[in-house]
């Protein structure tokens, strides 16, 4: 399953664009090092922006693009908790002895992606690839100096 991820990473001063896709690159390998993907792709790869978009490689966080970046990887993040959440209350409405038994709906696995820091759940991570699951967590990343941070979109897939 191939899906769009995005890095939010800050720079120093004076640094940019080039300097956040490196950044951005390192937060992705850390996620592959922990087997939450497999492979990943940037933007500055022609056949990945010809596949799923001209994306731009790496774009400040308070720019419009950056900010649509942001939306839309918050927008999923929520999307795949709303859908755990909801497959996890089925099955736990169920009898404990039928939850031991069967794992009817895979209910562990639900309630592995609601806990999970990183995966397929997860479509926004930090400068340390952790993955920010909650509006929350996002403000608490957008804190501080917004003109240093920049959005890094990747495609991964798991």
């Amino acid at each position: 399953m191939h899906m769009m991820i995005v890095a939010l990473i800050r720079v120093y001063d004076g640094e940019g664009a080039e300097e956040a896709l490196e950044s951005g690159k390192d937060v992705f390998h850390t996620l592959l090092e922990k087997d939450a993907f497999d492979f990943f792709h940037t933007f500055e790869e022609e056949k990945t922006r010809k596949e799923y978009g001209d994306l731009p490689c790496a774009v400040k966080a308070d720019s419009p693009e950056g900010k649509r970046l942001i939306e839309a990887a918050m927008a999923k993040t929520e999307e795949e908790f709303r859908k755990d959440l909801s497959a996890l209350r089925l099955a736990l409405s169920l009898p404990d002895e039928r939850l031991w038994e069967e794992n009817p709906g895979n209910f562990r696995f639900y309630a592995k992606c609601l806990g999970e820091y990183r995966g397929v759940s997860i479509r926004i991570y930090n400068e340390h690839g952790v993955g920010i699951r909650d509006p929350q967590e996002l403000k608490t990343a957008l804190s501080g100096v917004t003109t240093s941070l920049w959005v890094v979109p990747a495609v991964a897939h798991s």
